[in-house]
């Protein structure tokens, strides 16, 4: 991988956003060696052998792939961040950087160090999902089903004739139930996942044939950073099969539910929490239907990869906002990566209007005020489809809102709200943004 221009004039990267200055010219001796989407032949590549390994081995390691069926997705994003990692470090190697990881850059750091990369199945969770407020629970269904049904479809529900059980339903949840007249009862997580004896380090009792298998499919695909990934790849993977089948056997709803799994589940995104998609599973494997809604504008002319990880092997009906984002979605399913699990059904809210045509517009008045929006700060939160590392992303971000200050463009910004990185003070007094 070629070094980027100018990273010859600097010899080390710190990935501790603290010690960095930036001005509208970007990052202060900026360097980034690693090239765009370096990850993603190799990455989407294992995603096809993961999810080919899943049907292979359903029959000889039942348990143990029922339980990366459900966490396929947190599964593959650690694989992704061991991955990204790797090759960051190779190509800082390859380009003589030396490479500084920090907190946010745990995987990164183990790599180096030699010392376990942590996965996403910790010992918090044999907490159970997360507690409910402190109302009682009548309360909390009344309110949440007034505000999602009204108050004669409440009276429906509350008299035991609701349609399907909601959970943590979205915006698009409760306009889809309202357009097609369903009537949604409450419930909540902590149902059906209470405090459990769930130890990560417990593992199955059968053989570790099929995490040697997956071993060896990893190593077959993620080939460029092997000399960070040796041997530490096949020891995660064979611990993380461990911890699935604890967690997934730990919290049986058939042991530790206090409510029926539902018939018909309505959700907004199917897989926001590990909780919920297992939920997910549950219901499907039960032969009963998963409704699951779209939660954000905007990725429908992208690569539809990771939308097998996040929703389309998760639910039998996949909702989104719009007919023409339907069909692109659709068109994006390949069974191949679903992991053995049906394809859903992807669907709008409401009747399908007629085609537009296109229009144009134009601006006929200088600008001088906008809103830039950011998206999320990606650390080593890998996307498998193309993305901008956190530390170019910030590099580009200060260059182009000073662009726009030097032309006189009041520039309001607006962080991502899930991000837990927001380098808004910074931007609010060197580049005079209003956040």
């Amino acid at each position: 991988m070629n070094p980027l221009p100018g990273m010859e004039s600097t010899r080390a990267l710190s990935l501790d956003f603290t010690d960095i200055a930036i001005d509208s010219g970007g990052i202060e001796h900026f360097v980034w060696p690693l090239e765009r989407d370096a990850n993603l032949p190799e990455i989407k590549a294992f995603l096809r052998g993961f999810s080919t390994s899943l049907i292979l081995h359903a029959s000889d390691a039942p348990e143990e792939v029922r339980a990366l069926r459900i966490l396929s997705k947190w599964f593959m994003l650690d694989i992704g961040r061991l991955h990204q990692a790797a090759l960051l470090l190779a190509a800082a190697d390859q380009a003589g950087i030396e490479l500084r990881p920090s907190s946010r850059t745990p995987f990164a750091a183990a790599l180096l160090r030699r010392t376990e990369p942590p996965i996403s199945l910790t010992a918090a969770l044999a907490r159970g999902a997360p507690l409910p407020t402190a109302a009682p629970h009548l309360v909390r269904r009344i309110v949440r089903e007034w505000q999602w049904n009204g108050p004669l479809r409440l009276l429906k529900s509350l008299a035991g004739l609701s349609d399907a059980v909601a959970v943590e339903p979205q915006a698009l949840t409760i306009t889809h139930a309202r357009a097609t007249g369903v009537t949604l009862q409450y419930a909540h997580m902590r149902d059906w996942f209470p405090p459990a004896n769930f130890d990560p380090a417990r593992t199955p009792p059968s053989s570790t044939v099929f995490a040697n298998r997956l071993a060896e499919v990893a190593r077959d695909c993620l080939r460029h950073g092997q000399r960070f990934l040796d041997p530490l790849l096949a020891d995660y993977i064979r611990r993380w099969v461990g911890a699935a089948w604890s967690f997934v056997d730990a919290f049986n709803p058939d042991r530790r539910a206090v409510r029926p799994i539902p018939t018909e589940l309505w959700v907004g995104p199917c897989s926001t929490t590990i909780w919920m998609r297992f939920l997910c599973s549950v219901v499907r494997e039960r032969g009963g239907q998963v409704v699951a809604h779209d939660h954000g504008f905007g990725d429908n002319h992208c690569d539809q990869h990771p939308q097998h990880l996040i929703e389309f092997n998760g639910c039998d009906r996949f909702v989104t906002y719009s007919w023409p984002g339907a069909r692109a979605k659709a068109a994006g399913i390949d069974e191949a990566l679903l992991c053995g699990l049906r394809a859903p059904k992807v669907e709008a809210v409401g009747p399908e209007p007629p085609a537009l045509a296109p229009r144009q517009s134009t601006v006929s008045t200088p600008l001088r005020r906008i809103l830039y929006i950011s998206t999320f700060f990606t650390f080593e939160q890998p996307k498998f489809t193309s993305y901008v590392h956190a530390y170019p992303y910030l590099d580009f971000q200060a260059r182009l809102l000073g662009w726009l200050r030097d032309k006189g463009v009041d520039v309001a910004y607006k962080p991502h709200p899930g991000d837990s990185f927001q380098p808004v003070p910074a931007f609010r007094s060197v580049l005079g943004c209003d956040v």
